[in-house]
């Protein structure tokens, strides 16, 4: 949980999402390098919409034409 927060408070993710985070994701493995991989990942918890993700993303120098960012988009639209 250390970790994570360090990690993802130089995104301006705040303790209560970093909470959330690794409460949703508390199975998985080597959540850090998930993150990294595909930061998208995250619009799955509430109060993390398409936006942020995108933004963190951009951060990690994540490719704008990623296939994890256009299905992120269309589903984040979608559901919207």
């Amino acid at each position: 949980l250390r970790e994570l927060g360090k990690f993802l408070a130089k995104y301006g993710v705040t303790s209560n999402l970093i909470n959330k985070i690794y409460a949703y994701f508390s199975e998985v493995n080597n959540l850090i390098d998930k993150i990294k991989k595909n930061p998208y990942i995250l619009v799955n918890i509430k109060g993390i919409g398409f936006k942020r993700a995108d933004e963190i993303a951009k951060s990690l120098g994540i490719d704008p034409k990623s296939s994890f960012r256009i299905n992120a988009c269309i589903n984040f639209t979608l559901k919207e």
